[in-house]
This record gives C-alpha cells, sequence and structure tokens, in this order.
C-alpha cells in the first residue's frame, strides 16, 4: 500500500536505543506515514526488540545481506513506495513536531524539507542545538554558500526528500572509503543542486546521538586520504547540476579537495579534543602527522592549520562566552 511518507530505519544490528527511536516514530501524529526498520543482515536479534509485532512498523529483510552503507541505503528507499522519505539512524530521535505547519500536499517533488537538530549523548543529554535560521525557505543558491564551507551539519536525516528526487539523482553512491564517509555530503549536495527550495524547519525537531565511538576516524590518518578525496570528488561532478555549482566556486578539482582537505582539519582536529572522546594524545599527534606530510593542501593552509593548533585552548575557552553574547 502507498503512504504519502515513510521514515526508514536502515540498520544492520539490534541496538538499545533503536526502540527508543521507534517510540519516537510512533508519538509522530501525522496521517498517511509509515514506518518501517529495514535490516542489513540476518540477526535475529531484532525480535528482542518490544515493536517486534506493533501493528505501525514494518521489519524487513534485505534480500542481499552485509552490503556496503551506500547499498543499503539505497536498497531501503528503493524497496519504498512512499512519495516522500525520511531517514533516520537507528540510534535516533524525531520530534512531535516534526513538520509541522508543512503540508506535504503542498510541495513540489523538487522541494526539500531541512531539520533544525539538537545533539543528544548516549544518555539522552542536550550538547547542543542548532541556531535558528533566519529565513524559513532559500533557494540552492544561497544554500550552497554554507555547503560549501561545511556549515551545514551533514548527518544522514538531514532532509525530508521525495522518492522521485531520489531516482533523480541516482542516491547514495560509494564516496571512496568502505564506511561511507562523505556518503551523505554528497548526496546532499546533489539533492539540493537539483532542488527547486529548500524549506527549514522553524523548530528544534530531530535529535542527533553522539556516542563515544564516534571520534575522529581512521579515514583521515590513512595514507590513501587523498585518493579517497579523488574518489568523492568525482562523485560530486557526476550530477551535471552540482558540477555547475562547483565550477563557479573553484577553478578546479584540485582546487576544490584542498578546500574541503583544509576544512576537515578543523573538524577532525576539534572532535579529537573532544572530552566526551577522551583520545590519547599519541592519536592526536598522528593526526597531526598525518596531516602535515601526507594531506594534499597548500602550505597556507598548514600555517593557518599550525596557528588554530596552538590557539584552539584559547579558542575553546572563549567559544562559550562569545556564543552568550550573540
Amino acid at each position: 500500500m502507498k503512504s504519502k511518507f515513510e521514515i526508514i530505519i536502515p540498520t544492520n544490528r539490534f541496538n538499545r536505543y533503536l526502540d527508543e527511536a521507534l517510540s519516537s516514530c510512533l508519538s509522530l501524529k501525522l496521517s498517511d506515514k509509515s514506518i518501517r526498520v529495514n535490516i542489513n543482515s540476518e540477526s535475529e536479534e531484532f525480535k528482542n526488540s518490544k515493536y517486534w509485532n506493533h501493528s505501525e512498523i514494518q521489519w524487513r529483510y534485505s534480500d542481499k545481506k552485509n552490503m556496503d552503507m551506500y547499498e543499503s541505503f539505497n536498497d531501503a528507499i528503493r524497496s519504498s513506495n512512499a512519495e516522500w522519505i525520511f531517514i533516520l539512524s537507528d540510534d535516533d530521535v524525531i520530534h512531535p513536531n516534526f513538520l509541522k505547519n508543512i503540508d506535504l500536499n503542498e510541495l513540489n517533488e523538487n522541494d526539500l524539507y531541512a531539520t533544525r537538530i539538537r545533539t543528544i549523548d548516549e544518555n539522552g543529554i542536550v550538547l547542543g542545538v542548532q541556531e535558528r535560521n533566519q529565513k524559513i525557505s532559500l533557494d540552492n543558491k544561497n544554500w550552497f554558500d554554507d555547503y560549501f564551507n561545511l556549515k551545514i551539519n551533514n548527518h544522514v536525516s538531514l532532509f525530508l526528500f521525495s522518492k522521485k528526487l531520489f531516482n533523480k539523482v541516482n542516491g547514495f553512491s560509494k564516496s571512496g572509503y568502505p564506511n561511507g564517509y562523505f556518503m551523505d555530503t554528497i548526496f546532499h549536495g546533489k539533492l539540493v543542486a537539483n532542488s527547486d527550495k529548500i524549506i527549514f524547519s522553524d523548530e528544534v525537531c530531530f535529535s542527533r546521538r553522539v556516542s563515544t565511538f564516534q571520534e575522529a576516524s581512521k579515514f583521515y590518518l590513512d595514507k590513501r586520504v587523498n585518493k579517497y578525496f579523488d574518489v568523492i570528488i568525482d562523485e560530486m561532478i557526476k550530477d551535471n547540476k552540482f558540477k555547475v555549482e562547483i565550477l563557479s566556486r573553484f577553478t578546479s578539482k584540485q582546487h576544490l579537495k584542498k578546500h574541503l582537505l583544509h576544512l576537515r582539519f578543523f573538524t577532525e582536529w576539534t572532535k579529537l579534543n573532544n572530552p566526551m572522546f577522551n583520545v590519547p594524545r599519541i592519536k592526536k599527534l598522528n593526526f597531526l602527522k598525518s596531516f602535515y606530510f601526507s594531506w594534499e593542501v597548500s602550505m597556507k593552509n598548514k600555517l593557518i592549520s599550525f596557528i588554530y593548533v596552538l590557539a584552539y585552548p584559547i579558542i575553546t575557552a572563549l567559544r562559550p562566552i562569545i556564543k552568550k553574547n550573540k
């Protein structure tokens, strides 16, 4: 049976947060919605869920097991009959005000609905809240300015999108690294490039869980990191509309690559210094070694990053004060 809107939870292992995620989906007072857990494994542990026999939840085992992450997501979405899709990670929480004051019947297939989020820890304690967007609706030209400066939090649940738009951009693509880094970033760029407008949630409508195992990845310690970014950029420019946006801002693929690598340095250094992860000093030193001797960034970027590392304790101390006085 075709529904207007489906929440899909792709997963390959049962975890203690899944029932909380499902409970949050059931709390949505939206008509014509469906909820589906798409399982990419042969695990029987999911039968331990208290919602295993719930009439409003579908459980689907993928025909092919242990797929790459991008394949798993594509499989889950392509098997849906819904007009609109929202992907929810198996440890995150959707809020009751999701899609508040939004009528899906008034959106066209090239529109996007962007969530405003808060981050929570493993115990549900709020760590931070995304600032409110000054404009409720933007066209893709304005949105790309933040996208290319990594000011957009590219979590997998960033957008509600139509099944037709998903098919138009050919879904998720292989990002160059086995566990899918930049997979969502590439997908979001393609969605936005092919969209008509982006409607922002006026209120926080989604909680993203940050866990201790989510510290900076081995991805950035790998000497092949530059080759991975080559694949990432090649996937970006496969979409013609996305390619136009890229070429209007960067003189070459190499220019974009240096830009993305430089921005990732700041993101990963912040993760490595997050007290929640308690990262050993040796890992931080290995990351710096990898950045300065392996990453293909300019000497100017390396100098800026060096100054940033030295000033980071001061920046961290001042950040709460600056945020409070905004």
